[in-house]
């Protein structure tokens, strides 16, 4: 807008009958979600009231404002997250510059980026006239279902026809009781594409990690199926790195947990719950974890099967201790089965997931002489 004009109307886009969201989520399990899109509003300039418009409705959604004075930014940002509308408007309307003894008016840039993969630079850049693009997110999905358990009820059309994809339901983030339709995903260790009958191919899987593979970092103990560096974790879901520039060394999960424990026997991963990047607020992979307790704490499987599928293949079966056993998980707010982990059996602990892994724990009971042993029977 220019320094001139006292307002201005701008529609953005119009996604009416369209597969594309702004704002959706996925949900993962049931009452767990994760956001697909991070998309904002940025405004820049001095002097202007941003009205976020659904067209259609006429209704105002969000409403951010610029005041140059020496204690206000020349900036506001709006975030799309909890907007239910398929058209967007934006609206800037001038503010009175000598009523509110207001710094001079300028001119106004008002864009929509997507806040997860652009930097404070790429923002600024576009302001400064340095750079005339910036990346926008929409998730898109499959729309003749609202959700997974309609779509199957024909496999005719049901997207996700390959034996070893999922499927997830999509919501409206302002409404998590409002479904948009689905996505398909490849199941845990499989990658490809879901939406194809054969497209889904089995990941490679180290079942039997090197002998030269670190075993902690800093003061934290790493056991396998976990790891750091190829041929040491069973699958990139369990990758962890070892960052060395800190004294001492910090273990990182995903680049922004700290981890501080982990548990084969509790199938937890103890992280801390602050994080290392402030614009990362959400923990939105797919894969065998399930955040608990302020995201602090993390509950892990090995596959997302059941011990009685898992066990048909006994190469791929990560059980592979002698003295151990499968447990079926259930998930945390349902009774349907999460995915399965080992256990060393009573008697043994240790690491069910490797070969020996699980050492006795009881002493040895003590012989008796044949004196002894006299009573029970003729020596």
């Amino acid at each position: 807008m220019g320094v001139d004009q006292e307002s201005i109307n701008v529609p953005l886009i119009d996604l009416q009958n369209w597969p594309y969201s702004f704002t959706s989520l996925e949900q993962e399990i049931q009452n767990f979600y994760t956001i697909d899109t991070y998309n904002r509003l940025y405004v820049s300039g001095c002097s202007v009231v941003a009205d976020l418009v659904d067209p259609t409705t006429n209704n105002t959604i969000g409403t951010c404002i610029t005041r140059c004075t020496s204690n206000d930014n020349s900036q506001c940002i709006l975030g799309l997250y909890y907007w239910n509308s398929t058209s967007l408007e934006v609206r800037l309307t001038r503010l009175n510059q000598n009523d509110l003894h207001l710094l001079d008016a300028s001119s106004i840039k008002v864009f929509v980026y997507d806040s997860y993969n652009t930097t404070k630079d790429d923002l600024q850049g576009i302001v400064k006239g340095e750079s005339s693009e910036v990346e926008t997110a929409l998730s898109w999905y499959i729309k003749d279902y609202p959700t997974c358990e309609e779509a199957k009820k024909n496999m005719e059309t049901f997207a996700c026809n390959n034996p070893n994809s999922d499927c997830y339901d999509l919501l409206n983030y302002a409404y998590t009781n409002y479904n948009i339709g689905y996505i398909c995903r490849c199941s845990l260790n499989y990658k490809g594409n879901p939406y194809l009958a054969n497209g889904c191919a089995d990941a490679s899987l180290t079942l039997v990690p090197s002998k030269s593979c670190r075993t902690k970092c800093g003061g934290v103990n790493i056991s396998f199926p976990f790891g750091l560096g190829k041929h040491c974790y069973r699958s990139q879901s369990f990758a962890l790195t070892c960052n060395t520039t800190f004294n001492p060394p910090i273990l990182f999960f995903k680049d922004n947990y700290i981890v501080r424990n982990i548990s084969l026997e509790e199938g937890q991963l103890t992280t801390d719950s602050s994080y290392i990047d402030d614009n990362y607020n959400y923990f939105d992979e797919t894969g065998p974890f399930t955040p608990l307790e302020q995201l602090s704490t993390f509950s892990w499987v090995i596959e997302s099967q059941t011990c009685e599928e898992a066990s048909k293949n006994m190469t791929t079966f990560a059980c592979v201790d002698k003295n151990s056993s499968c447990v079926d998980v259930p998930k945390t707010s349902t009774k349907d089965i999460q995915g399965y982990r080992c256990k060393c059996h009573n008697g043994y602990q240790g690491n069910p997931y490797i070969a020996n892994g699980c050492k006795g724990t009881q002493k040895p009971k003590s012989s008796l002489s044949c004196r002894q042993q006299n009573y029970l029977s003729k020596c």
